[in-house]
This record gives structure tokens, sequence and C-alpha cells, in this order.
């Protein structure tokens, strides 16, 4: 599984080697070759092209548990916890975790300081709290709120910790927020107009949470990213 980050760094390290063929180490992201067909060096404003064997099936993260299109998300959104290359749970937004119990049912989380999302919103507890709790309690069509079904509150007793509380052991709760339920959403979509207030409003087919500017080609809405909700850092 390649993440945003190792893609760019692979990325900008085959752009720096003259005459490279193609870049193999991407796995099976199937990016393009840095070379035409007839063998001659593309032009460097050339874009690099990816193809995927599936389509997302929403830009809000949150809509469908769907593991298919995963290496799309994970290169736009970040989960709390990240996945090494052999399959383990390490640091990534959130730093450490920890049970404060014997079963199960509270989880502490402690945040990186230094996050940004696109939208120059920092990363916070209120933030976490948002994606795992208040919106999914809102909206009950969200396919996310099925993983986190026992969950009952999270406390924000600081900017950088967050506390999860859950009805039921859930001793599963670290392995999901490395995956398909971990994709964190900035609390500022309520301010782009993506979702009301109330989280009434509709995020789906190709309508990422961003500002509602772009052009429609097909079924595909190409959209202005005043406030989407990824993360630099």
């Amino acid at each position: 599984m390649t993440d945003r980050r190792t893609f760019l760094q692979l990325l900008s390290g085959a752009a720096a080697l003259p005459g490279l063929a193609g870049f193999g180490a991407l796995g099976s992201l199937g990016v393009a070759a840095s070379r035409s067909a007839l063998g001659a060096p593309l032009p460097a404003a050339t874009p690099v092209t990816i193809a995927f064997p599936a389509d997302v099936p929403s830009w809000d993260p949150l809509v469908r548990v769907a593991p298919d299109p995963i290496s799309i998300y994970r290169s736009v959104f970040d989960t709390a916890i990240d996945i090494d290359a052999q399959g383990r749970l390490r640091p990534g937004v959130v730093t450490a975790w920890r049970w404060k119990d014997g079963d199960g049912r509270v989880l502490e989380l402690d945040l990186r300081d230094d996050v940004l999302f696109h939208n120059g919103d920092k990363l916070t507890s209120d933030d976490v709290k948002f994606t795992y709790f208040d919106r999914l309690h809102a909206d009950k069509s969200l396919q996310v709120g099925g993983i986190w079904w026992a969950l009952e509150g999270i406390e924000t007793p600081t900017p950088n910790r967050a506390v999860m509380h859950f009805k039921a052991p859930m001793i599963t709760a670290p392995a999901f927020l490395a995956y398909l339920g971990g994709y964190l959403i900035s609390m500022g979509i309520q301010r782009c107009g993506a979702l009301q207030p109330k989280f009434s409003g509709k995020v789906r087919d190709h309508a990422a949470p961003v500002s509602r500017v772009g052009k429609t080609h097909g079924s595909t809405r190409f959209v202005t990213a005043n406030c989407i909700c990824m993360m630099n850092g």
C-alpha cells in the first residue's frame, strides 16, 4: 500500500533520475512511464497519470465502507493511525494511543500539534470528535457509523488529546483508526457549504467536502479545493 507521502517521495526521487523509463518502485499503482512510446523523454511539465481499477463511491470518506478505493482515499485523506509496510500500526496523526482501562472501553489518543488541513485549519481533538462522533450521530446514513456503533462519546480535555469512550469493549478500535474507519475530516467543512450546520447537506457522487466551485465533465465534478479536508505535514 502506498500513501500520499511515500508516493510524493518516490515521484520526486524518480524525477531526479535522467532517462528513467518508469516508476517501477511505485508497485501496482500503474503510473505512466516517463518516456513516450517512441522512447523519447517527455517534457518536464508532462502530468503523471495513475490508473486505478476502482473509483471512489464518494469524495466524502465517511459515506461508504469501501476497501477497493483505499489507495485513492489514502492519497487524499489521512487516517488517525498509520500502517507500516509490514502491516503493523504506527504513529501518524496520532502519535500515541493507550487503553485507560482493562476491558477495551476507554482509549486515549495523543495528537500531533503541527498538522494543518489544506484549508489552513490546525488539527485539534475537536476534529477527532467531529469526525468519529458528532457527524456520524447527526447523519445515520454514513456507513462508517456502523464501525463506530459502540462509541458513546469522545472527551477533548486538551487540543492535542482525545479520549474515546465505548459502551462495549472495542479492542479493534486502533486498527479501525488506521483503516476504513479512520479518515479524518476537518470541522471546517461546516464553513465551506459542503455540509450544513446540522449536517443535513449531502456529499455524494464525486462531490468532495469542498466549496462547490468548478466544472462538470460527464459524471465527474471538478471542484476548487478552498476547504478540502486533507492534511499537510
